[in-house]
């Protein structure tokens, strides 16, 4: 709900926005929810290798590998 406010509403919600954000972080929370590398890399395995070519306009095409599902609409 912050479209279409005046000049001035903006800024007062800007100005609170960056006092809010500009607090100092409590690094023993942050380190709580923050992921080590090695933990993104086994949520995240690495992707199979696929043929690609850059088709019309730029968009990606590539073959399909095996047993993969069609997600196509």
């Amino acid at each position: 709900g912050n479209l279409n406010l005046s000049t001035d509403m903006a800024m007062s919600h800007v100005r609170q926005f960056l006092r809010i954000m500009g607090q100092p972080i409590n690094q023993e929370a942050l380190q709580s929810v923050l992921l080590t590398i090695d933990e993104v890399q086994r949520m995240n395995p690495a992707a199979p290798v696929v043929n690609s070519i850059v088709g019309e306009g730029g968009a990606l095409l590539r073959e399909p590998v095996e047993n993969e599902k069609d997600l196509s609409f």
